[in-house]
């Protein structure tokens, strides 16, 4: 093949893929398959999690006016595998949309999922990552502090994204979070010194999720923004 009719080719070839697979552009870059691959892996580990008893690492007890915190390891029983091709378009609200726009990936921030109602809040220390609800969902529903007005983005998750759904309007893609840097350098302290610092509990969850490495990121294609 000359290398007239090799550009030509190429050129007939991701003109095709783009019209008839939008999503497609997801795959050209080989580093994006990889995460995309490494959130599918993670999803199936955490469902067939769902078959162990949730435990209590910590309790916290939040007095008359606060509810009270539970710091878990483990997964709800009911969670599920979905996909992004029968999710569609999703939504997440963040409040650094333009950021989300000129990068076109999301995140992980330091949130893992927190089971909330008004007298506990359950937080599930595995079940961290990207965290996302449907387009229909009520925002205020979500118990983060949200409304009508919070600024969100609605996307598309490329096809294979690893999912789960852990109950009506809550979405998470499984991966590392963001730690704040002030918690970074006491656990980097803590690996070199040995000395914990009381924070000891805390630290064995880090470990139990592989350490603290880069906050996961996933491509997406963007539909449409509100800022």
């Amino acid at each position: 093949m000359t290398k007239f009719c090799l550009i030509l080719f190429l050129f007939i070839f991701s003109g095709s893929c783009f019209a008839e697979n939008p999503w497609c552009n997801f795959f050209i870059d080989k580093e994006k398959i990889q995460i995309i691959n490494e959130t599918k892996s993670k999803a199936n580990v955490l469902y067939e999690k769902r078959k162990d008893k949730v435990q209590i690492v910590k309790k916290i007890d939040g007095g008359m006016d606060r509810a009270d915190i539970h710091i878990l390891t483990g997964v709800p029983s009911n969670i599920q595998i979905v996909t992004a091709e029968e999710l569609g378009v999703v939504r997440h609200y963040s409040p650094n949309v333009q950021e989300i726009i000129d990068s076109g990936v999301l995140r992980a921030g330091p949130r893992e999922y927190w089971n909330v109602d008004a007298h506990l809040v359950e937080q599930y220390y595995d079940l961290s990552g990207i965290n996302f609800t449907t387009t229909e969902f009520k925002a205020s529903a979500l118990w983060m502090g949200l409304d009508e007005t919070s600024p969100y983005v609605d996307f598309i998750l490329p096809p294979g994204t690893g999912i789960i759904k852990i109950k009506e309007g809550h979405y998470i893609i499984p991966g590392q979070k963001k730690y704040h840097d002030w918690l970074i350098k006491a656990y980097r302290s803590y690996k070199e010194t040995n000395n914990p610092n009381g924070m000891k509990d805390t630290f064995d969850l880090i470990d139990s999720l592989g350490g603290i490495g880069s906050p996961l990121e996933v491509p997406i294609k963007i539909v449409n923004f509100k800022k």
